[in-house]
């Protein structure tokens, strides 16, 4: 079961660009759970459910927001995730249930931590108090606003004490991480110029043994300051994609000589049945050709500012950019 997390701090005029990377990330990586922090949002519809996850099968769980800085969400696929047990408080949601294929229970907890350090260690204590409660295994995720070492912050203030205290709900609560890939921080600041480890997937030791060859991924943060995190545990293949037509298609100019050529070359010597039925396939195979080579052109346009991004981020972690490379990777 692939799990996954994203703070998206708020949505704001992007709220569609968010649930669109959502969906698109929960279908890419087969996600089962995916857990949401600082929706900002005081009221959650079903409509707004499913632009996030466009499946019937999902069932929810949510926190609603007390400020303009918390509000979670946490989301599944009830057919592969039973759930029987929901803890909701303003700072974690927990669920808790049976998947197929595991014997006893997995709980999974969707953590959004205060920036008030007093608040956030009572947290750590109320969040020890779920993992003594229950037996089965126990997933903790989300944004813990604090980090372990060091060498978690670039160029922000490191708090000794703080990290003290989040280091030691980690040991009491017998949780472990894996090495995560994709990079070394999950949240910049907007400019640029601050890093740190804030976006976690802890597991116990118990999950860790079950899945010892699970992969922690931090994933382009796209339009977000935070990166999402995506914990594979399974992979499937479903087959080939169907084929889709979108209307947004029909604002692009060279479809419309897609189809007039197509239909040009309609040759008519059968009945007026076999007529349609062959046009119908030529022009959609004809469709399909025309995307497949605009999307190359888009996915190499992609590709391009992906990997700008990801260098001036990746130059940003050891050394302060330019006013100049601010700019592109803003624009990138």
């Amino acid at each position: 079961m692939n799990i996954a997390t994203t703070n998206i701090r708020g949505t704001g005029r992007s709220s569609e660009a968010k649930a669109s990377m959502i969906r698109r990330l929960i279908k890419e990586y087969n996600v089962a759970f995916y857990a949401i922090q600082e929706t900002q949002l005081s009221s959650i519809s079903d409509a707004q459910i499913s632009r996030l996850w466009n499946n019937s099968s999902v069932d929810h769980a949510i926190a609603d927001a007390a400020g303009r800085s918390s509000g979670l969400i946490s989301l599944w696929n009830s057919a592969i995730f039973q759930v029987n047990l929901r803890i909701i408080k303003q700072h974690f949601i927990v669920v808790g249930g049976k998947i197929s294929g595991l014997d006893g229970d997995l709980f999974i907890v969707n953590v959004y931590a205060p920036n008030d350090e007093c608040k956030r260690k009572q947290l750590w204590s109320e969040l020890l108090e779920v993992r003594e409660a229950f037996e089965g295994l126990f997933v903790f995720l989300g944004d813990f606003n604090e980090v372990r070492v060091q060498e978690d912050r670039l160029n922000s203030v490191f708090n000794p004490n703080n990290a003290l205290a989040f280091n030691n709900f980690i040991r009491l609560a017998g949780l472990s991480e894996y090495n995560m890939g994709g990079a070394k921080f999950t949240y910049i600041t907007p400019d640029g110029s601050k890093h740190s480890k804030l976006d976690r997937i802890f597991v116990c030791d118990g999950f860790m043994d079950t899945w010892p060859n699970a992969s922690l991924t931090a994933l382009p943060r796209e339009k977000l300051d935070h990166r999402p995190l995506i914990l594979q545990v399974s992979s499937g293949n479903f087959g080939p994609i169907p084929f889709r037509f979108f209307n947004t298609w029909l604002q692009e100019p060279e479809l419309a000589d897609v189809v007039k050529l197509t239909m040009s070359q309609i040759v008519q010597f059968h009945t007026q049945g076999l007529i349609l039925a062959g046009c119908l396939k030529r022009l959609k195979e004809n469709i399909k050709e025309w995307r497949r080579k605009k999307k190359e052109v888009e996915d190499k346009l992609i590709v391009e500012a992906k990997e700008l991004a990801k260098n001036l981020e990746l130059k940003a972690e050891s050394g302060t950019l330019s006013e100049e490379e601010k700019k592109k990777r803003f624009e990138a």
